[in-house]
């Protein structure tokens, strides 16, 4: 009872930091330890005696970190030695790919109620953070002392932006974030859950609120990022709904002719602005470009698993000299890069394995007259596709909540198949 207690606890409080990923708690062997990672290898040590059937989930992430392992020894030999770097970056992708065994061990045995908590909470988190981004918008505007508080990690290059810069030309929020791209893509996933309540009328005005809310955030980061992946959130929002094939289609057809429009109405605007030829645009076509040519020469294990800013130098052909770093600004050509066709095929049969789940999940909601269930997994559904859809522009892979929406949508089957026997 205790144990559980503690578990309840840390879970909470896990899913609660979910947006304060710049927070580090502590360092350890001078690398920052974000909250979120403290938190899931805590209930891991108070757990691990529970580890006792391998689930499918499991062995397909043992099969994955040893493709890394693989790709990794692979270019080790090539070179004659093996950086500790990388086994620093398959220990990170460990950490990470743990959150969904020790997350569906804890709530595996709990109710769709305790999930629709987990939301509730981070929809919370999410509001708070929203609130001290628009904080620091107004700061900028001089109407607000300005502050920069929980981003203290010294693993990502902190945004310290506190003028005007940047492809929009304005002041730019970034939450508790890295910087103002990633922060726009985190606020996908709490719209992501709310976005099912939106056409429920005459009810459910909170969540329509927060909607609008998390909606003007994303807004004021002006992050490319996050406005496309809302943009594709739109497109794709009807085939996630119980709705049949010609209401999908016919809502499509005017959710992308309406965005069409838009643009084209705004377009003379738009193109009085750097939004396709600044220098972040040039670094990010750069940087994709030569992870594709990456793959070209190493096709098979690529050229090891976060190697690729090792050799992206010789392979970027745009030089300019405020350029200090370089990151494959895309998680899939990343992937292909560093691991190959072996890692990028078993990296996307990883996905489909994730998206069967969803699959099987929404044929038992349905039978059911359960709508907030109906909306937990359509929200959880969005939510998988706004992460690939932030992967499209974003490299990174180590924020705790892409592995918190991964582990619900393992765990979701179970949940529901034990509330629909209880309801029969």
């Amino acid at each position: 009872m205790l144990l559980e207690r503690v578990n309840n606890f840390l879970i909470y409080l896990f899913v609660f930091s979910l947006p304060f990923t710049a927070f580090s708690v502590f360092s350890f062997g001078g690398k920052s330890v974000i909250l979120s990672w403290f938190l899931i290898s805590l209930l891991v040590v108070l757990n691990f005696q529970k580890f006792k059937k391998i689930s499918e989930e499991v062995i397909i992430l043992c099969v994955w970190i040893f493709i890394l392992f693989l790709s990794v020894v692979s270019i080790g030999f090539s070179q004659g030695f093996i950086s500790v770097k990388f086994f620093y970056q398959l220990l990170n992708a460990g950490i990470m790919m743990i959150h969904i065994p020790v997350l569906c061990l804890v709530i595996k045995d709990k109710n769709l109620k305790y999930v629709k908590k987990l939301i509730n909470i981070l929809l919370f988190s999410a509001f708070l953070s929203a609130l001290y981004g628009f904080y620091q918008y107004l700061s900028f505007l001089n109407f607000l002392p300005q502050i920069d508080i929980l981003r203290n990690a010294d693993i990502y290059c902190i945004y310290k932006g506190v003028g005007i810069e940047g492809w929009s030309g304005t002041y730019r929020s970034y939450g508790f974030f890295p910087e103002p791209s990633f922060w726009a893509c985190f606020l996908l996933i709490p719209m992501s859950f709310l976005a099912p309540y939106l056409f429920s009328f005459r009810k459910f005005w909170i969540e329509k609120f927060l909607f609008l809310m998390f909606l003007l955030s994303l807004f004021i980061t002006f992050g490319r990022s996050g406005w496309v992946g809302f943009l594709l959130m739109i497109l794709i929002f009807p085939f996630t709904a119980k709705i049949n094939l010609k209401s999908k289609i016919l809502y499509f057809t005017m959710a992308l002719v309406l965005l069409l429009l838009f643009f084209g109405s705004c377009l003379s605007g738009y193109l009085k602005l750097p939004i396709l030829s600044d220098l972040s645009f040039y670094q990010r076509f750069g940087a994709q470009a030569a992870a594709y040519e990456i793959f070209l020469e190493r096709p098979l294990l690529g050229v090891g698993f976060g190697n690729f800013e090792n050799f992206a130098d010789d392979y970027f052909t745009y030089k300019e000299e405020n350029i200090s770093f370089l990151v494959a600004h895309n998680f899939y050509l990343r992937i292909l890069a560093e691991t190959g066709l072996i890692g990028f095929a078993f990296f996307l049969f990883f996905l489909c394995f994730l998206y069967k789940k969803i699959n099987d999940a929404k044929r038992i909601v349905y039978k059911t007259k359960n709508e907030s269930a109906r909306k937990i997994v359509q929200g959880t559904e969005l939510s998988f596709f706004s992460i690939l859809f932030f992967w499209i522009f974003v490299a990174c892979y180590n924020f705790s909540y892409i592995w918190f929406i991964f582990a619900l949508i393992a765990i979701l089957i179970k949940l529901l198949k034990k509330n629909y026997e209880n309801s029969c």
